[in-house]
C-alpha cells in the first residue's frame, strides 16, 4: 500500500488479529513509523520547519488517547486474540485491559525527544496529563 512517496507496511490477518488491528510502518519525512493501521500513517504530517540547533527533536510519541479509545472499542476480540496467543485467560486477560485503560485515562500524550549541541545528546521524557493533577 502506498500513501503519494510513501510506502505503508503492515500485517494482515483477519483470524488472528482483531478488527481494525494492522501493524503497520513506514518511513515518511525522514520519520520511522510504526502503528495499528495504515490509516494512522496516511494521517501523520511530519513538521514542516527545520528543527533550531540545539532544540528539541521529536524521537517518539505515545498517543494515550488513542490508544484508551482504541482498547474500548476493541476490548473483547483484542482480549480473545491475547489469550490465544498465550497471555492468559481471556477472563484476566479483559481485566488487564480494563486497567491499562483506566490508567491510559490520566495521560494524553507522552513523547520522547532528543535535545543535543554537536558533542552530547539528551533524551527526554515528556507527558501531557489528560487532566489537571489538581482542580
Amino acid at each position: 500500500m502506498s500513501d503519494g512517496d510513501t510506502l505503508i507496511r503492515f500485517l494482515a490477518n483477519d483470524k488472528a488479529f482483531p478488527p481494525g488491528f494492522r501493524p503497520s510502518f513506514a518511513l515518511k519525512g525522514g520519520y520511522l513509523l510504526l502503528a495499528t493501521s495504515p490509516d494512522a500513517i496516511k494521517a501523520f504530517r511530519p513538521p514542516t520547519d527545520s528543527p533550531k540547533p540545539g532544540g528539541d527533536v521529536p524521537f517518539a510519541r505515545f498517543s494515550g488517547t488513542s490508544a484508551r479509545a482504541y482498547l474500548l472499542a476493541h476490548r473483547e476480540p483484542l482480549a480473545k486474540f491475547l489469550s490465544d496467543a498465550g497471555a492468559g485467560p481471556e477472563k484476566e486477560v479483559l481485566t488487564h485491559l480494563d486497567q491499562f485503560a483506566a490508567v491510559l485515562e490520566l495521560l494524553d500524550r507522552a513523547e520522547v525527544l532528543s535535545r543535543g549541541d554537536g558533542t552530547t545528546t539528551r533524551l527526554l521524557v515528556r507527558v501531557r496529563l489528560a487532566k489537571p493533577l489538581k482542580k
